[in-house]
């Protein structure tokens, strides 16, 4: 299956979420070229003569940026004593209009691993793809 591009595509990733054990099903959209040079400008920051790294800021303020929504079911709220699912879906009975703030708040994680897939995503790739063939090489 090829890259779903063009606007109003949707596209998902799946992520394993480390503190449920779940899966949860992601959905985004392509960042623009113009995008991928802003995340990029937005890692690092020089004051001075220092630079600082922002990696975790950029990650997450992208992460938010980009995200579309997730398959009902994956994050459930606080109500009362117990919990429901909460959907980024407005045509759910359990839609949220709040949802992204309570990503950023309470599942920060998850839109730095989109973030980070999407953005950085092919780094990893390449990385990993050299490091198989090495190992092939000298098995």
């Amino acid at each position: 299956m090829g890259r779903k591009i063009g606007e109003g595509v949707k596209n998902e990733l799946v992520i394993r979420d480390p503190i449920s054990g779940s899966e949860i099903v992601l959905y985004y959209r392509v960042p623009t070229s113009s995008e991928r040079v802003a995340y990029m400008s937005s890692l690092f920051e020089r004051k001075e003569d220092r630079v600082i790294s922002r990696i975790t800021e950029a990650r997450q303020e992208w992460g938010l940026k980009i995200i579309e929504g997730f398959r009902d079911g994956a994050f459930e709220k606080m109500n009362g004593d117990g919990f429901i699912q909460m959907s980024s879906n407005p045509k759910s009975k359990n839609y949220d209009k709040g949802w992204k703030d309570h990503l950023k708040i309470y599942a920060s994680d998850i839109l730095e691993a989109l973030s980070e897939h999407i953005f950085e995503g092919h780094r990893v790739s390449s990385m990993q793809s050299k490091e198989e063939r090495f190992t092939e090489k000298n098995s």
